[in-house]
């Protein structure tokens, strides 16, 4: 997480700088790919051990994540060490898809679609229209009406579900939750929520 929080900020000025610009969550997500692991390529302290990797395949689930982290080995394959859900949050997306139902993010990790390995995994909010403050009360809302009315195999009911402030980076914001799973222990989540209002 240390090089995500390190660098991140810098990639809303990466993304307005892309020739014929997409506003699509896949295209999106292709370019903070492409970002990060520019930036893994340019450091000179030598063997970085991982990299950045789009659409990591699921042992377990036909439902893949957007983003991976996976170490680079040519001697065994490799699983995500950490995976990331990606979802836009603007005025033509359907928003409540961040938290829950079929393309539901936070959703799919508790039914163990994503992560089900991880301890420790992340949410991106690419922020395409209002401020990150809104969308996080209303990411919590619609957590605290999935406790009244969830499917009796997910439990929402914790506070901790809640996105609770972690950090302030510029143009970022990060913030955290813990989220029960199905027949599991629980599941950190960081939320990163990018501002790309342009």
């Amino acid at each position: 997480m240390k090089f995500v929080d390190d660098n991140i900020s810098g990639f809303r000025q990466y993304y307005f700088s892309v020739p014929d610009l997409s506003g699509d969550e896949n295209a999106i997500t292709y370019h903070l790919v492409n970002y990060f692991n520019s930036l893994l390529d340019e450091k000179e302290d030598g063997f970085i051990p991982y990299k950045f990797v789009k659409n990591p395949p699921q042992p377990d689930s036909r439902k893949e994540t957007d983003l991976g982290v996976v170490v680079s080995s040519k001697c065994t394959p490799s699983f995500p060490i950490i995976e990331f859900e990606a979802k836009r949050l603007s005025g033509s997306s359907n928003n409540s898809e961040y938290v829950y139902g079929e393309r539901g993010g936070i959703e799919r990790f508790k039914r163990n679609h994503h992560g089900a390995r991880l301890s420790t995994c992340g949410m991106l909010g690419y922020v395409q229209s209002n401020q990150c403050s809104e969308w996080v009360t209303k990411i919590n809302s619609w957590i605290t009406a999935q406790a009244a009315k969830a499917p009796a195999d997910l439990d929402w009911k914790n506070a901790k579900e809640l996105l609770v402030h972690s950090d302030t980076f510029d143009t970022v914001e990060k913030w955290y939750s813990v989220n029960s799973r199905i027949k599991q222990s629980s599941l950190t989540i960081y939320h990163y929520l990018i501002d790309l209002v342009n």
